[in-house]
């Protein structure tokens, strides 16, 4: 999945200025730097900079990873008034999968 990404400088100087604006008063801002990078090429060099060991990501299906959680799921669909479909059912949908990757 593509992420795009924000420089911590820029975020703060983001804020800042929209903490001494009256016009920014309950409005919403989206900050990035216009570049769009992928979690997978990220993992490398942070594990680089802390010198720790590092492995590629496991590619395995949500479903699979999550078999055991259906009670889980049953549980917070009830809490949260969500949909009532299965872990499964949700889980297999092509259309979620860019999502949950890394």
């Amino acid at each position: 999945m593509i992420m795009e990404m924000t420089d911590a400088e820029l975020l703060a100087k983001a804020m800042v200025w929209a903490a001494l604006n009256d016009r920014c008063n309950g409005e919403a801002f989206n900050i990035t730097n216009g570049g769009f990078s992928r979690w997978e090429h990220v993992w490398p060099r942070l594990a680089e900079f802390f010198a720790m060991p590092y492995a590629p990501p496991q590619r395995f299906p949500l479903a699979q990873f999550m078999s055991d959680k259906e009670p889980l799921w049953q549980a917070m669909v009830g809490k949260y008034n969500l949909l009532d479909y299965t872990f499964r059912q949700r889980a297999t949908q092509e259309r979620l999968l860019p999502y949950l990757r890394y």
